[in-house]
């Protein structure tokens, strides 16, 4: 029987302190270490129809996250510029894995100019 309540208190405290899911991505995305205003920011590959962010002045975007279980890639688009695609998940079974643009830490992309 006291295994079982340490069994319960520990499965309690550990379901506590489990880390909530951000319901956006949120980070910034420079060139030559300046902000990048207007990238248009989408979840996956884009589609005409697709829920979009842009950059502001400060290069920051926040863009809501289309499903909370399943989080691929975020694709940066912006004219004259490189389509650069960033795969969200990162890390191996140790160290433990995190998302790219949904920790607390902020996340930031530099991209390249077209030649």
């Amino acid at each position: 029987m006291r295994k079982i309540v340490l069994f319960i208190i520990m499965v309690s405290f550990f379901i506590s302190c489990s880390e909530k899911k951000k319901e956006y991505f949120e980070g910034y995305v420079y060139y030559k270490n300046k902000p990048l205003e207007n990238v248009i920011i989408t979840e996956g590959y884009p589609k005409p129809d697709d829920i979009f962010s842009k950059t502001d002045s400060l290069g920051y975007f926040r863009l809501k996250r289309f499903s909370m279980t399943s989080a691929h890639k975020l694709t940066f688009s912006k004219k004259g510029f490189k389509t650069d695609t960033v795969r969200l998940l990162r890390g191996r079974n140790y160290p433990p894995i995190y998302h790219l643009f949904l920790r607390e830490q902020t996340d930031t992309l530099f991209m390249k100019k077209l030649k």
